[in-house]
C-alpha cells in the first residue's frame, strides 16, 4: 500500500543518485482524492519528464465551462467520444479545456483555449495571452486556440481543424521525452541590416474604426477649407458677423466628426477658438449655429447627436491618442449598439454583464459604472425590442442575418 511515509523513506535516502524501475507510467495511475497516489503519480511523471510536470495542479473535477462558447466546444469533443477535463489548473494558469491521452488517462494530449471577442479588440490582451502561451508550452503543454469568430461563422473548418489537432495529439507517445535542443555554435558575422516594415492590424473586426478627431494646432489652419474663416481669433464670438463663421466650422466638424454629441462639438468650437473654456456665450452660439444647419438641412439631430444629412452609422469608434470619450453620454447611441452587436457577434451566447463589460472596454472604460451600465442596458432592450438579438437560458444571441 502506497503511503506518503513509505514514498518519503523511498526517495530521501540515497545521498548521489536515484534510479527508478517501475512495471507502469505516472500517468498510468488515476487522478483522484488519494493524497499518497498522487504523490506516487507526480514523483513517477517527475522521473519520467523532469521539472516541467511539477507545474500543473490535480484537475477539479467539479469544474465546469465558463462561457457559452466553451460549453459548445466541449460538447463537441465529447460527442467525438473524447475524455475531455474543463478548466485545468497549471502554472497559476487556468487552461479551457484539456483532452485526455486514450493511452494514458493520467496524462493530458491537448489543451484547448476559447478566445472570444476581446482577444480581437484588445491589443493589450493579445500581447498577455502569447506570453502565457509561451509559459504554457514551456511547461510541456500542447495547445490549440479557437476563435470565437471561426467557431460561430465558419463552424465547419473550425471543427475540422480541431479534430485534426486532436488526432496528432492522441497520436503522440504521452511518455516521449522532449527532444534536447543542440547548441549552435556561434560565429561572427557582420550584422545585416534589417529593415522594418509596419504591419497593419489585420484582425480589427469590419464594425470598428478608431476615432479621427478634428484638432488644429494653429487656429488659422482653417483658412484652407472654410471660406468665411480668415483668422478665427480676430472674429468676435459677440459681432453678429461671427453667426456664419461659427455655423461653417460647426459644419466641418460635423462632417469630420459625425456623429458627435453636441457637448464634444461645442468644444471643438471652444479650441478652434483658443478659449479656455465653453462658457455662455461659446455655447449660445454653437447652438445658434447649429439651428441655423438644421433649418437649411445640412445638419441632423437625433437627442443630442448631430450628424449630415442621410449619412448611415455602420461603424463604432474606439478612442484613439487624438480623442477619448470620458462619459458614455459622449458616445453615440447607434455607435454603442454598433459595438454591442458586433462584439456579441463574435462570441454568441455572452450574459448581459459580460457583454456589457466587454463593450465598455471596447470604448476605453476600465471599469463598468452605473451611467455606462445604464445607457447599455438601454441599448441592449433595444436591440432585442429591433429583433436583432435574443434573450433566453443560452444568453443573448444574435439573429442569424440579422446586422446592427
Amino acid at each position: 500500500m502506497v503511503t506518503v511515509a513509505r514514498l518519503n523513506v523511498a526517495v530521501t535516502r540515497a545521498r548521489h543518485r536515484v534510479e527508478v524501475v517501475a512495471s507502469f507510467h505516472g500517468a498510468d495511475l488515476p487522478d483522484n482524492a488519494n493524497k499518497s497516489v498522487q504523490h506516487l503519480k507526480r514523483y513517477l511523471q517527475y522521473a519520467e519528464q523532469g521539472p516541467t510536470v511539477l507545474a500543473p495542479a490535480a484537475p477539479d473535477a467539479e469544474a465546469a465551462p465558463e462561457s457559452p462558447f466553451e460549453e459548445d466546444v466541449l460538447a463537441v469533443l465529447r460527442d467525438w467520444g473524447y475524455d475531455v477535463q474543463p478548466q485545468g489548473g497549471v502554472a497559476g494558469f487556468r487552461i479551457d479545456m484539456a483532452v485526455r491521452h486514450p493511452g494514458a488517462p493520467g496524462a493530458y494530449a491537448l489543451g484547448i483555449e476559447c478566445d472570444g471577442a476581446m482577444y480581437h479588440s484588445s491589443r493589450a490582451a493579445r500581447d498577455r495571452d502569447r506570453l502565457r502561451e509561451e509559459i504554457l508550452r514551456g511547461l510541456g503543454w500542447n495547445l490549440h486556440r479557437i476563435w470565437g469568430t471561426d467557431w460561430y461563422r465558419n463552424r465547419k473548418d473550425a471543427q475540422r481543424r480541431l479534430r485534426e489537432a486532436v488526432e496528432e495529439a492522441c497520436a503522440a507517445d504521452p511518455y516521449a521525452p522532449e527532444p534536447v535542443s543542440t547548441p549552435v555554435p556561434s560565429t561572427e558575422q557582420t550584422p545585416a541590416e534589417i529593415a522594418i516594415v509596419p504591419v497593419a492590424e489585420s484582425d480589427r473586426s469590419e464594425w470598428s474604426r478608431p476615432y479621427r478627431a478634428l484638432g488644429w494646432e494653429k487656429p488659422y489652419e482653417l483658412k484652407d477649407t472654410l471660406s468665411t474663416a480668415a483668422g478665427l481669433p480676430g472674429v468676435d464670438l459677440h459681432d453678429p458677423a461671427a453667426k456664419a463663421v461659427v455655423a461653417e466650422v460647426a459644419h466641418h466638424i460635423i462632417t469630420m466628426e459625425g456623429p458627435i454629441e453636441e457637448d464634444v462639438l461645442i468644444g471643438r468650437v471652444r479650441s478652434a477658438w483658443l478659449l479656455d473654456r465653453s462658457g455662455q456665450i461659446v455655447q449660445s452660439s454653437v447652438r445658434d449655429a447649429l439651428s441655423r444647419l438644421r433649418k437649411k438641412n445640412k445638419a441632423v439631430r437625433s437627442g443630442t447627436v448631430w450628424d449630415l444629412p442621410a449619412r448611415e452609422v455602420t461603424f463604432a469608434r474606439t478612442p484613439t491618442p487624438d480623442f477619448d470619450r470620458k462619459k458614455v453620454s459622449q458616445v453615440p447611441s447607434a455607435e454603442r449598439r454598433i459595438a454591442l452587436f458586433g462584439i456579441l457577434s463574435e462570441s454568441p451566447g455572452m450574459r448581459r454583464e459580460e457583454l456589457a463589460r466587454e463593450t465598455a472596454r471596447f470604448f476605453g472604460w476600465l471599469r463598468l459604472g452605473p451611467d455606462i451600465k445604464a445607457a447599455f442596458d438601454q441599448d441592449i432592450e433595444e436591440l432585442i425590442g429591433g429583433g436583432l438579438v435574443t434573450s433566453g437560458s443560452s444568453g443573448l444571441l444574435p439573429v442569424e442575418g440579422s446586422a446592427g
